[in-house]
């Protein structure tokens, strides 16, 4: 070993290890570093300490032999010399830190989360904004987002708060919520513009409504008012009464008070598996209705329709449709100044909105008219049926006469549904028992024929 580490150092010059010079035993104790350099984090043995020396008795290690060259110090220094860090005056290490820019924040807390979720709920921009507004467009921002936007729309304190800010700290960069509404308040006429849309959409909305509610109450009159089958029930229930009151003082009687109808179910018969009101629906089949007839046909109104127009307010209705009238003499003068905060911005919001306003109080006209007529023919009806007030009240109210009919016409139809059910199965078994005995008759009238098996068992008297 001691004899090829000796060859290796004689060639050492320049072929095996260029950077090394003579080989050399150990370093001198206590030398170091022309200068501090990076660090070799070794486990550092010994072999002379204690520790090691008994562990290498009687045999030898390879750092027993192992000779250290001589570096080639200049250049291994340059290599792995430690770097200087340059040192602040008060001692501490240099270090630089980027800052990082901070978004200014003007509102309040919860004033601008309120913003920010407006902001990234419905991904909207200022931009599509704006264009929505100049317009009209529902597809480019639909209802719902511009009335949060509306809803949530600056202040004049808010604007002026941003404002102010920005003047004493103008190299700051808003937060988003900050930035939109300066942005929504920079857009000529936002709060203008924003009702005119909403206003067109609501209309349509609260119009139809009303619209609907009076055509079903004026069918529902009208059929009860002049309906001859509604009149042929009345007639059975006024025949019934009169009978049955005929040894009082309630007999004899010309009409009665709608107040009975929901009670004639009440009336029981004398076993107790029956009422009146059953007897009326058999009745009135048997009476106006052809015998074994499957149409259904209802005399009464349905219960839905009742139940439906007997929830409507007249008094509301009214206010829905002042309140139209309102908000469009509103949207006028809105519309105005919308147009006057930037009139090179006018079209095609001009035109569409003033032809909104041209539609929509033709419709009010119409609804107020509609409201009229409803109103009174719902006083003919109640005229007609000569119905009193309930008690306490000045005049008959609409749920009031309503809520008479809707138990009765709901029982009625149950039991109109039954009773022409039961007649069907009925008529399905008497058509059955007519086609088994036109069968037997028909083989009974085949003549025999006088060749023929049976008519020669016939004649022998055997059939």
């Amino acid at each position: 070993m001691t004899s090829i580490m000796s060859a290796l150092w004689e060639r050492s010059d320049d072929r095996v290890f260029p950077w090394c010079s003579r080989p050399a035993g150990r370093g001198p104790a206590g030398r170091g570093p022309k200068q501090p350099m990076k660090p070799l984090y070794w486990s550092k043995i010994q072999i002379n300490s204690p520790v090691y020396k008994s562990a290498v008795e009687g045999t030898s290690s390879v750092w027993e032999v192992l000779d250290e060259p001589t570096l080639n110090e200049e250049e291994f220094i340059a290599i792995f010399c430690k770097i200087e860090v340059a040192k602040k005056s008060n001692g501490q290490l240099k270090k630089v830190v980027a800052e990082k820019k901070v978004a200014a924040k003007v509102l309040e807390q919860k004033r601008s989360q309120a913003v920010g979720i407006v902001i990234n709920k419905f991904h909207v921009t200022v931009e599509q904004v704006e264009q929505a507004l100049v317009t009209c467009d529902n597809a480019e921002l639909d209802n719902e987002i511009l009335e949060m936007i509306y809803q949530h729309r600056p202040t004049e304190a808010e604007i002026n708060a941003i404002n102010e800010h920005m003047n004493r700290n103008p190299t700051d960069t808003l937060d988003k919520p900050e930035q939109f509404l300066l942005g929504i308040y920079q857009i000529p006429g936002f709060a203008d513009r924003a009702c005119c849309l909403l206003y067109q959409n609501s209309f349509r909305e609260t119009a139809c409504g009303v619209e609907g509610k009076l055509e079903s109450l004026i069918g529902v009159c009208d059929m009860i008012r002049n309906s001859e089958l509604v009149k042929k029930v009345l007639g059975l229930i006024l025949a019934f009464g009169n009978y049955m009151n005929g040894g009082n003082n309630r007999g004899q009687a010309d009409g009665f008070g709608l107040e009975i109808l929901p009670k004639l179910k009440d009336v029981k018969s004398k076993n107790n598996d029956s009422s009146l009101l059953h007897y009326l629906v058999r009745t009135y089949i048997q009476v106006y209705e052809e015998e074994g007839s499957d149409l259904y046909q209802l005399p009464v109104p349905d219960s839905k329709d009742l139940l439906q127009v007997s929830s409507i307010d007249l008094d509301d209705l009214e206010s829905e449709i002042l309140k139209l009238k309102t908000n469009l003499e509103d949207c006028n003068r809105r519309l105005d100044r919308a147009i006057q905060a930037d009139e090179s911005k006018a079209q095609p919001f001009k035109d569409i909105v003033e032809k909104f306003l041209s539609d929509a109080n033709e419709k009010t006209d119409s609804l107020i008219k509609q409201y009229e007529n409803c109103q009174s023919l719902f006083s003919e009806v109640v005229n007609f049926f000569l119905l009193k007030p309930k008690s306490g009240d000045s005049e008959v109210k609409l749920n009031y006469f309503f809520s008479l009919w809707v138990p009765f016409c709901s029982d009625f139809k149950d039991i109109y549904r039954k009773e022409k059910a039961k007649h069907k199965r009925a008529s399905v078994v008497d058509g059955q028992k007519v086609s088994a005995t036109q069968r037997r008759t028909s083989k009974n009238s085949i003549p025999l024929q006088t060749g023929g098996l049976k008519a020669k068992l016939q004649r022998k008297g055997m059939l």
